[in-house]
């Protein structure tokens, strides 16, 4: 059985130009910009030192960039942990600590 990640390695590489994820009535990512904005990502992980395995907090509400974050985060091998964009901003730094 395949691991999902190479669906979306194997997707990207499919439909490069293609539209993938939009945001209602406002901008599209095409396959290649998700993956742009992934290697983006990984470059910041990176840098700021975060290693694999770690858990790395999303909170936004939902939309195409909270999805390039998670794929960003997962293909790391880091641990997504979303949290409620609803929360309030002390919340947040509570469950972040």
């Amino acid at each position: 059985m395949k691991h999902f990640l190479t669906y979306i390695d194997e997707s990207i590489k499919k439909h490069w130009n293609h539209p993938a994820l939009t945001n209602y009535g406002a901008n599209t990512y095409t396959y290649g910009d998700v993956a742009s904005c992934i290697e983006k990502f990984h470059i910041l992980f990176e840098e700021c030192g975060i290693a694999k395995g770690e858990k790395i907090a999303l909170c936004a509400r939902s939309s195409a960039e909270w999805c390039i974050a998670y794929f960003a985060i997962v293909t790391y091998d880091a641990v997504a942990v979303p949290l409620l964009a609803d929360f309030l901003p002390q919340n947040v730094a509570d469950l972040t600590r």
